[in-house]
């Protein structure tokens, strides 16, 4: 074979291989924990931002006043939540229950997954998305 029929063999495997390392969601949600900092553009409340970790093929975490907890699978950046399971205590604050509730709803509705800038990104078919920043 000559050298540039070499070359160009080489230069497309290469491609082939950097475009499919950028390709869907390499990394594992296992074993990370969440905070969530954008609800969809909604302002949050600060002193009751929900959380949000998975472990053992479990999601789980804090929906504002209550705790939350179910399976998940993922496939690709495809997300699904089962049904989810929560405490069923009252909010001191009427709006953080409100949060509360609407948070809860929205992940009923998650679809699409996808870790950007050290951000997780959970979207809804309408392209609305929960973004959370990773817990230490």
């Amino acid at each position: 074979m000559n050298i540039k029929i070499l070359k160009f063999l080489l230069l497309v495997s290469l491609l082939t291989l950097i475009l499919t390392a950028c390709g869907g969601n390499n990394v594992s949600l296992e074993g990370t924990a969440w905070q969530l900092v954008d609800f969809a553009g909604k302002p949050l409340l600060l002193d009751y931002q929900p959380a949000m970790s998975f472990e053992d093929g479990r999601v789980g975490g804090n929906s504002s006043c209550n705790t939350y907890g179910g399976e998940y699978k993922v496939k690709g950046d495809n997300i699904e939540f089962g049904m989810l399971m929560s405490t069923m205590m009252a909010c001191a604050d009427n709006n953080a229950m409100k949060q509360e509730q609407e948070y809860l709803a929205f992940l009923s509705t998650i679809e699409r997954w996808e870790m950007n800038n050290g951000q997780l990104f959970l979207f809804n078919p309408n392209g609305d998305a929960l973004v959370f920043d990773l817990q230490d």
